[in-house]
């Protein structure tokens, strides 16, 4: 069994895989998107911490699995409400998952984080959604 990030990583980018107006969905890409992937979404982990549920730490641990998704559009004039329009249905997606998809758990925060895209030639925006997950596993 592969470790509850990779789980959940993976769950984020079959869940967003399809979705209208998204032309690109990855899990953990370095290197920048073409003119021709965008918009696209980047699926990466931003970290997380776990606590042992009984007092002699074995056994199932809860944790807080913190995912990053990167959304990337070409530049132009409506940039922003390009990225909000996305992030809306990003967030409508990840919120109305079952919980399966959070290996039981469920979604318990997202919050945003506006970027700039500096790793490529190609003027874009880019507003990072970061997504906390609580689970038991």
């Amino acid at each position: 069994m592969s470790h509850p990030r990779k789980q959940i990583r993976a769950s984020v980018v079959a869940l967003l895989t399809g979705l209208t107006g998204v032309t690109t969905v990855e899990a953990s890409r370095v290197t920048p998107f073409a003119d021709s992937e965008l918009p696209a979404l980047n699926v990466v982990n931003r970290g997380g911490q776990s606590s042992p549920i009984t007092l002699t730490g074995s056994g199932p641990q809860e944790r807080q699995i913190t995912v990053g998704i990167d959304i990337h559009v070409k530049a132009a004039d409506g940039v922003d409400d390009l990225l909000d329009d996305i992030a809306e249905r990003v967030e409508a997606e990840l919120l109305g998952a079952s919980p399966d998809t959070w290996l039981g758990g469920s979604v318990a925060e997202i919050s945003d984080e506006p970027d700039f895209d500096d790793e490529t030639n190609l003027p874009a925006g880019v507003l990072r959604l970061v997504v906390s997950i609580s689970t038991i596993v």
